[in-house]
């Protein structure tokens, strides 16, 4: 019997899904990412004959809306994850609704929607301990009410991410969620960093690739989330080996770092990154770098240079 099915990139019509709702139960994954062709109606009379979908992708299903989308989530109540991505037309109406109906959730996927546009519950917030993920990246909306929010509703988040979400303050991201272990913070040139009085971070992943960040900013960083394991600083044209050199010194377990495109450090920093840092594993090195710019010893011996 069919449990999952995947239809990406396909060609679908409203009978084809109508005649899988009859024929395929009970269906437990559906993925209609780059799906056409198929309408409002024809995912409506698949779900509503599909009660016990657990995983459900609805990637740049434009038809979508506040509305529509509430009566599906009438027949989700044992979904685990879902990605609607891309769904431009859901805003705040269509997250808060989500969460109501569907409890069971441990990870969402709403990017390039209108999040953070809408009211915002003001009291009796509910807290959901299952969910772990939650990839957010492009609401331009989104601020950091909405962050501190979503810090006492997801108690045990892991990961998030706010790439190109101009408005948030990565600090106060770091103050309120303390279980997160992996941040996104990519593609944000705008974004606040306030450098206030908190204190340290369990944060083990963190990505700040294509920002604006300079050496003081790393460096106050890094004394915050000084347990990280993996660091993305790639196209982070303001970041020097001044600024590198002091973030070593508080990351001291520090195992990945990526420092590709970064226009103002030396091949000469990787050698003493190796040396000064023994926990490296994995280094993507800055431009122009070359094996034997490293003494070969340290290279082979210790650490992954690609």
């Amino acid at each position: 019997m069919l449990t999952c099915l995947d239809l990406s990139f396909s060609c679908i019509f409203v009978y084809l899904l109508c005649s899988l709702a009859l024929e395929a139960l009970p269906l437990r994954k559906l993925v209609l990412q780059g799906c056409f062709d198929y309408s409002y109606y024809g995912i409506y009379c698949l779900l509503s004959k599909s009660p016990f979908l657990q995983h459900l992708d609805l990637q740049d299903a434009m038809f979508l809306n506040d509305q529509r989308i509430n009566y599906l989530w009438a027949f989700l109540g044992d979904l685990v994850s879902i990605n609607i991505n891309g769904c431009n037309k859901l805003t705040n109406a269509a997250f808060f609704s989500l969460l109501r109906n569907c409890p069971l959730l441990s990870e969402i996927h709403m990017e390039s929607t209108q999040l953070g546009i809408g009211s915002r519950p003001s009291l009796n917030l509910v807290v959901y301990h299952q969910l772990k993920s939650l990839h957010l990246a492009n609401n331009s909306h989104l601020q950091d009410e909405d962050i501190n929010m979503f810090a006492f509703m997801f108690p045990n988040m892991q990961l998030l991410d706010l790439s190109s979400c101009d408005d948030i303050c990565i600090v106060k991201v770091s103050k309120t969620c303390c279980s997160i272990r992996h941040l996104k913070f990519a593609f944000c040139p705008r974004a606040k960093v306030f450098l206030t009085n908190v204190g340290p971070s369990n944060l083990e992943v963190l990505n700040l690739s294509h920002s604006r960040i300079d050496d003081q900013v790393l460096h106050e960083i890094s004394k915050i989330f000084h347990r990280l394991l993996q660091l993305d600083l790639k196209h982070c044209y303001h970041v020097t080996e001044k600024g590198l050199r002091l973030a070593l010194e508080n990351c001291t377990h520090l195992r990945e770092i990526n420092l590709q495109h970064c226009r103002k450090m030396s091949t000469k920093i990787v050698s003493w990154m190796i040396f000064s840092r023994p926990s490296l594993r994995k280094i993507k090195a800055p431009p122009h770098f070359r094996p034997y710019d490293c003494d070969r010893k340290l290279l082979f011996g210790r650490c992954l240079v690609c």
